[in-house]
């Protein structure tokens, strides 16, 4: 029988959340921390108000005239 050599845990590695930056009210712009990231698909009918949708999730404003979108569209 051999011997199996035990390996010594390697140190936790340390990981910082990852950060958005923000605007508040008042345009002061901040860094703010978020544990998680998700990918969305939204799929339906034209002029619906997917985009106007995505804008408001992501950016915080609604746009009531958003220019229309033709295929995909996407925001950060």
């Amino acid at each position: 029988r051999g011997t199996s050599k035990q390996r010594p845990n390697p140190p936790p590695a340390i990981t910082l959340s990852p950060t958005i930056q923000f605007n508040d009210e008042h345009g002061t712009q901040q860094n703010v921390p978020f544990d998680r990231m998700f990918k969305v698909v939204f799929c339906g009918d034209a002029a619906v108000g997917k985009s106007t949708l995505i804008v408001r999730l992501c950016k915080g404003k609604f746009i009531s005239n958003l220019n229309s979108t033709l295929g995909v569209d996407f925001q950060n």
